[in-house]
């Protein structure tokens, strides 16, 4: 299993703009083959800062996620929303 941590700090006057797009990726990214969960928090102590906690089978499945429409769309769209963006991701063996 595969688990990510995304870090993202959101500009403040771009968070709606920033919750509205990732509620698109998050619909569209628990459907994907592989995907066990995706979850999106926001700090309490830290304003516009958020956390995506991801869950895949294995890295194959997450590598397949960085290449799907809704993900790529983040991609692009995200640098205008967002200050700064840490991933780190962690292979879990049982």
């Amino acid at each position: 299993m595969v688990i990510v941590h995304a870090r993202v700090q959101c500009k403040p006057d771009k968070r709606e703009a920033l919750l509205s797009l990732v509620n698109g990726l998050i619909e569209a990214t628990r459907t994907e083959n592989g995907c066990l969960s995706y979850r999106f928090y926001e700090d309490t102590e830290v304003q516009n800062d958020f956390l995506f906690v991801e869950q895949w089978e294995t890295k194959e499945h997450l590598d397949t996620h960085s290449k799907q429409p809704a993900f790529l769309k983040f991609q692009e769209q995200a640098p205008a929303l967002i200050t700064s963006l840490d991933i780190q991701s962690y292979e879990v063996h049982s």
